[in-house]
Protein backbone atom coordinates (compact mmCIF):
# COMPACT_ATOMS: atom_id res chain seq x y z
CA UNK A 1 0.00 0.00 0.00
CA UNK A 2 1.24 3.30 -0.28
CA UNK A 3 3.35 5.29 2.77
CA UNK A 4 2.18 7.95 4.06
CA UNK A 5 4.80 10.39 5.97
CA UNK A 6 2.81 12.15 8.41
CA UNK A 7 4.24 15.17 8.27
CA UNK A 8 3.61 18.73 6.74
CA UNK A 9 5.03 22.63 6.68
CA UNK A 10 4.10 26.12 5.93
CA UNK A 11 5.43 28.26 3.95
CA UNK A 12 7.49 31.40 5.22
CA UNK A 13 5.03 33.74 6.40
CA UNK A 14 7.09 37.61 7.00
CA UNK A 15 5.85 39.19 10.00
CA UNK A 16 5.79 42.31 8.57
CA UNK A 17 4.05 44.13 5.38
CA UNK A 18 6.86 43.28 2.57
CA UNK A 19 7.07 44.30 -1.35
CA UNK A 20 6.28 42.47 -4.03
CA UNK A 21 9.01 42.87 -6.97
CA UNK A 22 9.07 40.88 -10.21
CA UNK A 23 10.56 38.14 -8.55
CA UNK A 24 8.53 37.90 -5.79
CA UNK A 25 8.36 39.08 -1.91
CA UNK A 26 11.45 41.37 -1.27
CA UNK A 27 13.26 40.12 1.86
CA UNK A 28 16.00 42.35 3.41
CA UNK A 29 18.44 41.12 6.16
CA UNK A 30 16.93 41.23 9.67
CA UNK A 31 12.83 40.18 8.44
CA UNK A 32 11.28 38.26 10.89
CA UNK A 33 9.28 35.38 9.77
CA UNK A 34 7.51 32.57 10.83
CA UNK A 35 7.54 28.92 9.80
CA UNK A 36 5.17 26.60 11.25
CA UNK A 37 5.52 22.30 11.31
CA UNK A 38 2.70 19.89 12.02
CA UNK A 39 1.90 16.50 12.65
CA UNK A 40 0.02 14.24 14.53
CA UNK A 41 3.12 12.52 15.77
CA UNK A 42 4.08 14.45 18.78
CA UNK A 43 7.35 12.91 19.15
CA UNK A 44 8.05 14.18 15.65
CA UNK A 45 6.69 17.76 16.50
CA UNK A 46 9.63 17.43 19.94
CA UNK A 47 12.39 16.01 17.76
CA UNK A 48 12.10 19.17 15.57
CA UNK A 49 11.40 21.79 18.46
CA UNK A 50 14.96 20.02 20.01
CA UNK A 51 17.05 19.73 16.58
CA UNK A 52 16.35 23.42 15.07
CA UNK A 53 18.50 24.56 17.58
CA UNK A 54 21.15 21.93 16.83
CA UNK A 55 21.73 22.98 13.32
CA UNK A 56 24.90 24.92 12.60
CA UNK A 57 24.83 28.13 10.43
CA UNK A 58 21.09 27.60 9.48
CA UNK A 59 20.77 29.02 5.97
CA UNK A 60 17.22 29.00 3.53
CA UNK A 61 19.00 29.47 0.30
CA UNK A 62 21.92 31.64 0.61
CA UNK A 63 20.25 33.34 3.38
CA UNK A 64 21.59 32.82 6.95
CA UNK A 65 19.00 32.51 9.56
CA UNK A 66 18.88 32.91 13.47
CA UNK A 67 16.08 31.00 15.24
CA UNK A 68 14.68 33.63 17.44
CA UNK A 69 11.91 31.06 19.05
CA UNK A 70 10.58 27.86 18.80
CA UNK A 71 6.96 26.99 21.07
CA UNK A 72 4.95 23.85 20.49
CA UNK A 73 0.79 24.61 20.63
CA UNK A 74 -1.69 22.02 21.64
CA UNK A 75 -4.15 20.45 19.34
CA UNK A 76 -7.82 22.18 19.47
CA UNK A 77 -10.47 19.77 19.56
CA UNK A 78 -11.51 18.23 16.62
CA UNK A 79 -14.69 19.68 14.76
CA UNK A 80 -17.42 18.60 12.20
CA UNK A 81 -17.25 21.62 10.07
CA UNK A 82 -14.30 24.32 9.88
CA UNK A 83 -13.16 26.80 7.04
CA UNK A 84 -9.30 26.50 6.53
CA UNK A 85 -6.37 29.00 5.45
CA UNK A 86 -3.93 27.85 3.63
CA UNK A 87 -0.58 28.75 5.18
CA UNK A 88 0.70 26.20 1.93
CA UNK A 89 -0.53 25.55 -1.15
CA UNK A 90 -2.98 22.32 -1.20
CA UNK A 91 -2.60 19.90 -3.99
CA UNK A 92 -4.81 16.92 -5.18
CA UNK A 93 -4.51 14.41 -7.98
CA UNK A 94 -6.31 12.22 -9.88
CA UNK A 95 -5.44 9.40 -12.33
CA UNK A 96 -7.76 9.16 -15.74
CA UNK A 97 -8.21 5.98 -17.29
CA UNK A 98 -4.86 5.71 -19.22
CA UNK A 99 -3.37 6.57 -15.67
CA UNK A 100 -2.27 9.93 -16.41
CA UNK A 101 -2.07 12.55 -13.41
CA UNK A 102 -4.51 15.61 -13.43
CA UNK A 103 -4.05 17.95 -10.59
CA UNK A 104 -7.51 19.33 -9.39
CA UNK A 105 -8.20 22.94 -9.86
CA UNK A 106 -10.63 24.86 -7.24
CA UNK A 107 -13.76 24.46 -9.61
CA UNK A 108 -13.80 20.64 -9.75
CA UNK A 109 -15.03 17.97 -7.14
CA UNK A 110 -12.00 17.30 -3.93
CA UNK A 111 -14.16 15.62 -2.08
CA UNK A 112 -13.94 11.74 -3.02
CA UNK A 113 -10.27 12.25 -3.43
CA UNK A 114 -9.45 13.97 -0.44
CA UNK A 115 -11.54 11.40 1.81
CA UNK A 116 -9.98 8.28 0.38
CA UNK A 117 -6.48 10.59 1.59
CA UNK A 118 -7.23 11.25 4.83
CA UNK A 119 -8.87 7.54 5.52
CA UNK A 120 -5.66 6.67 4.30
CA UNK A 121 -4.19 8.45 6.73
CA UNK A 122 -5.58 7.44 9.80
CA UNK A 123 -5.05 3.90 9.12
CA UNK A 124 -1.47 4.81 8.58
CA UNK A 125 -1.48 6.45 11.85
CA UNK A 126 -3.79 4.09 14.07
CA UNK A 127 -4.04 0.93 12.28
CA UNK A 128 -7.94 1.44 11.82
CA UNK A 129 -10.08 1.63 9.29
CA UNK A 130 -12.54 4.78 9.44
CA UNK A 131 -15.80 4.88 6.96
CA UNK A 132 -16.52 8.48 7.11
CA UNK A 133 -16.85 11.23 4.41
CA UNK A 134 -15.77 15.02 4.62
CA UNK A 135 -17.31 17.53 1.80
CA UNK A 136 -14.97 20.34 0.80
CA UNK A 137 -15.94 23.40 -0.86
CA UNK A 138 -13.03 26.42 -2.01
CA UNK A 139 -14.13 30.09 -1.04
CA UNK A 140 -15.39 30.91 -4.87
CA UNK A 141 -16.22 34.33 -3.94
CA UNK A 142 -12.42 34.82 -2.80
CA UNK A 143 -11.19 33.31 -5.29
CA UNK A 144 -13.14 35.29 -7.96
CA UNK A 145 -11.93 38.47 -6.27
CA UNK A 146 -8.39 37.24 -6.42
CA UNK A 147 -9.00 37.27 -10.49
CA UNK A 148 -10.60 40.11 -10.40
CA UNK A 149 -7.11 42.06 -9.54
CA UNK A 150 -5.46 39.61 -11.91
CA UNK A 151 -3.80 37.26 -8.82
CA UNK A 152 -4.79 33.18 -9.44
CA UNK A 153 -5.00 31.33 -6.91
CA UNK A 154 -3.96 28.32 -8.80
CA UNK A 155 0.22 27.75 -8.45
CA UNK A 156 2.87 25.99 -10.29
CA UNK A 157 5.15 24.77 -7.99
CA UNK A 158 8.45 23.32 -8.88
CA UNK A 159 9.30 20.36 -6.05
CA UNK A 160 12.99 18.31 -7.08
CA UNK A 161 12.09 18.87 -11.26
CA UNK A 162 8.64 17.85 -11.10
CA UNK A 163 5.88 20.58 -11.26
CA UNK A 164 2.91 20.47 -9.57
CA UNK A 165 -0.22 22.15 -9.51
CA UNK A 166 -1.51 23.51 -6.00
CA UNK A 167 -3.83 25.92 -4.96
CA UNK A 168 -3.79 28.97 -2.36
CA UNK A 169 -7.70 29.90 -1.34
CA UNK A 170 -9.73 28.84 1.53
CA UNK A 171 -11.61 26.56 2.01
CA UNK A 172 -14.66 24.34 3.66
CA UNK A 173 -14.33 21.04 5.54
CA UNK A 174 -17.55 19.50 6.83
CA UNK A 175 -18.36 15.76 7.93
CA UNK A 176 -16.25 12.99 9.67
CA UNK A 177 -14.59 15.15 13.05
CA UNK A 178 -11.38 12.22 12.91
CA UNK A 179 -10.82 13.23 9.32
CA UNK A 180 -10.57 16.70 9.68
CA UNK A 181 -8.66 16.34 12.45
CA UNK A 182 -5.68 14.19 10.60
CA UNK A 183 -6.19 16.50 7.91
CA UNK A 184 -4.99 19.80 10.21
CA UNK A 185 -2.75 17.60 11.88
CA UNK A 186 -1.03 15.90 9.04
CA UNK A 187 -1.94 18.35 6.16
CA UNK A 188 -4.67 17.91 3.63
CA UNK A 189 -4.52 16.81 0.08
CA UNK A 190 -0.96 15.75 -1.29
CA UNK A 191 2.86 16.05 -1.16
CA UNK A 192 2.56 17.13 2.40
CA UNK A 193 6.25 16.07 3.51
CA UNK A 194 7.04 18.57 0.49
CA UNK A 195 5.23 21.10 2.32
CA UNK A 196 2.02 20.91 0.85
CA UNK A 197 -1.39 21.48 2.53
CA UNK A 198 -0.56 23.06 5.69
CA UNK A 199 -3.53 25.22 7.01
CA UNK A 200 -5.17 27.21 9.96
CA UNK A 201 -8.17 27.69 11.11
CA UNK A 202 -10.32 30.79 9.78
CA UNK A 203 -13.84 29.42 11.41
CA UNK A 204 -15.07 26.53 13.55
CA UNK A 205 -18.62 25.89 13.19
CA UNK A 206 -19.70 29.02 12.42
CA UNK A 207 -17.55 31.04 14.59
CA UNK A 208 -14.19 32.79 14.05
CA UNK A 209 -10.82 31.31 15.81
CA UNK A 210 -7.89 32.26 16.87
CA UNK A 211 -6.69 30.04 18.79
CA UNK A 212 -4.64 28.10 16.26
CA UNK A 213 -1.50 25.85 17.42
CA UNK A 214 1.91 25.27 16.06
CA UNK A 215 5.67 27.20 15.93
CA UNK A 216 7.48 30.19 15.73
CA UNK A 217 10.63 29.96 14.46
Amino acid sequence: GRHFRLFTFSDLEPLADKKWTADGLLYEAGDTFRWQVSSPVSEFIREVAHGLFQIQNPHIGPMPVHFADVAIDPDPPAPSHAVFRTLSPITMSVHDTQYRKHYLTPDEDWSGPVTENLRNKVRALTGEVNHGFVTVEFDQEFIRRRESHGRHVTKLCAYKDIRIRAVAAPFSVTGDSELIAIGYDAGFGDANPAGFGMVEYMQVAGRERDDNRRTDR
